[in-house]
Parts: structure tokens; C-alpha cells; sequence
């Protein structure tokens, strides 16, 4: 039989894997679709890009601005049928 503690380990251990996972696709998606948006952006001499969030990210928006602001971007979320995130520099 399984003890609680044991239990609690397995399950700190699922959610410790969910949650890097969500890292790893924050950040990927950060690097390749945000950083893309806003290099073309800069090259078009434009201060601000809005760019989609994808769909299994779309729980994690405020996570994304959050990294955002480490970078020294202002973001802001806008929310409809997709969610966006307007970027600011």
C-alpha cells in the first residue's frame, strides 16, 4: 500500500513537471514568435507590436507580460475571441 507521503511526492512531483513545462513554452514562444514580432516591428520604425497568444498559453498571459517587464518591455493583455498582448518599448 502506498502512504500519503508518497502520494504527496508523486503528485509535487507532476506539478513540478507541469509547471516547467509551462516555463519552456513561455519562453519559446517569447524567443521565437514575441522576439520575431518585434525586431520586424523596430525595423518598420514602430515603438509597440500586438502579438496572438497561443491558445494552450492563453491561462498564462499575465506569466508572459510578467516576463515581459523583466525584459524592460510595457505590455498590455487584450483580450477577445484570442487573447493578445500588446508589447511597448
Amino acid at each position: 500500500m502506498i502512504t500519503a507521503n508518497e502520494a504527496r511526492t508523486i503528485i509535487s512531483n507532476i506539478q513540478k513537471q507541469e509547471q516547467e513545462a509551462i516555463e519552456k513554452a513561455i519562453e519559446k514562444f517569447l524567443n521565437e514568435d514575441c522576439n520575431s514580432s518585434i525586431v520586424n516591428a523596430s525595423n518598420q520604425k514602430l515603438h509597440n507590436v500586438l502579438v496572438e497568444v497561443p491558445q494552450e498559453l492563453d491561462q498564462h498571459t499575465n506569466n508572459i507580460c510578467a516576463c515581459l517587464t523583466t525584459y524592460g518591455f510595457k505590455s498590455q493583455i487584450r483580450f477577445g475571441q484570442r487573447n493578445a498582448i500588446l508589447i511597448m518599448w
